[in-house]
């Protein structure tokens, strides 16, 4: 499985979408570099980056509004490990 979040190495724009970074089935990266889905203790996906990019919950959070990191949650344990997924910052909880 790999999952493709936002890249906020860059300026964040709600409208644009870039990638960096895909979550995979290995122990989380510890200190500041941290996966989308780090709020959710115990999650099989774990962050493994392409390139440090820190992403803070809260920021996701404050932008997509409450319960978002539960939903994506919700939408990768549902996926197979061959899909990928590709959750862009205009679209609100992907594939729900």
């Amino acid at each position: 499985m790999k999952v493709y979040y936002s890249d906020v190495e860059q300026p964040y724009h709600p409208r644009r979408s870039f990638f960096c970074g895909r979550f995979t089935a290995y122990p989380d990266v510890p200190g500041r570099t941290r996966s989308i889905l780090a709020a959710l203790e115990g999650h099989p996906a774990a962050f493994q980056p392409e390139r440090p990019a820190p992403v803070e919950p809260a920021l996701l959070e404050r932008v997509h509004g409450r319960g978002y990191l539960e939903a994506l949650a919700a939408v990768c344990a549902r996926l197979k490990p061959e899909e990928e997924f590709f959750p862009f910052h205009q679209q609100r909880l992907p594939l729900l």
